[in-house]
């Protein structure tokens, strides 16, 4: 997952947003913006937050559109930096840049990302038609329905796009969340106070665990419960989770910390990444009721939960 945010003409992004959100994103970022009028695009591969910044303090009048990559498929280069351009004024009339945030299993390979391959295999044939047939009018090329409708079922039901075109003017498909200084962004995640780091992925074009540590090598963590067949819905509990394990999987200093996140950001962290948010649910209900579970095992002397499971 990455982000894409978007900064209208004269909206100031904190400098702590950004720098949270690149430590998140941390294989390149892009900006496209409109400047009295024209359409630019720049993409570094830099190591440095304050880059961005100064950059966006540089264009505080003008409309933008940025993207900070979190490499799932392709290279970490340039060639996979968002934004990409579908259409340019040069050859088409008119400027369209592309911008994603999840991932299309369906597209990209070890070289090209899974986004660079959409903008350049459905995309961009698709509006070039649209283009011509609207004689360049941006605002017809994307309120089109057909359109519309081609873009939104590529995207699924996890990833956010953006379009965003001459004049300034964008559109989104999917969520994304309104910031109360005036910016929008596809998603809150990076926002708050933990990062992720990268791991192998499970299979070709897959997500990647997102936090420090996976749980597979933290002691005492449960690994993922296979399928057997059998109709028992109960898992053996494991040993009791240290908190010093979920500190480290979601990269945290003390529990307490989990009550700065809002409703939002705890959604983020479900839909995003399950399986961790799943380990900290299942520290949470043990710290609460661990004693009353031991007595209850004690008093009945029955074991509730299948070992074998």
């Amino acid at each position: 997952m990455c982000v894409i945010i978007h900064k209208p003409e004269g909206v100031i992004i904190p400098e702590q947003k950004i720098e949270s959100a690149w430590q998140n994103n941390k294989d390149g970022f892009g900006v496209t913006f409109n400047d009295r009028g024209q359409f630019h695009i720049r993409k570094w591969l830099s190591k440095d937050p304050d880059e961005i910044n100064k950059f966006l303090a540089e264009i505080k009048d003008c409309d933008a559109m940025l993207h900070l990559r979190f490499k799932t498929r392709g290279k970490v280069d340039r060639s996979n930096l968002h934004p990409f351009s579908v259409l340019t004024k040069k050859n088409h009339g008119v400027d369209l840049q592309f911008c994603h945030n999840g991932t299309l299993y369906d597209f990209g390979n070890d070289d090209q990302s899974d986004s660079a391959e959409f903008a350049q295999t459905i995309l961009k044939p698709m509006f070039e038609m649209l283009a011509k047939k609207y004689d360049g009018d941006i605002s017809a090329i994307l309120d089109d329905e057909f359109g519309q409708q081609v873009v939104d079922k590529f995207r699924g039901s996890s990833s956010v796009f953006t379009l965003y075109g001459s004049d300034s003017q964008w559109i989104k498909f999917g969520n994304g969340v309104d910031f109360e200084e005036g910016w929008w962004a596809s998603n809150n995640s990076y926002f708050s106070n933990y990062a992720r780091s990268k791991t192998a992925t499970t299979a070709p074009g897959k997500s990647v665990v997102p936090f420090e540590t996976t749980a597979a090598t933290i002691t005492g963590l449960p690994t993922k419960p296979q399928q057997t067949g059998t109709a028992n819905k109960w898992k053996k509990l494991p040993d009791r989770v240290d908190a010093d394990d979920i500190f480290a999987l979601v990269d945290i200093d003390d529990i307490s910390d989990l009550c700065y996140y809002s409703q939002k950001d705890f959604e983020d962290m479900i839909m995003d990444y399950p399986y961790e948010a799943s380990c900290l649910i299942r520290h949470l209900v043990q710290e609460m009721y661990w004693d009353q579970y031991m007595d209850k095992k004690q008093e009945d002397g029955v074991d509730r939960y299948d070992p074998a499971i």
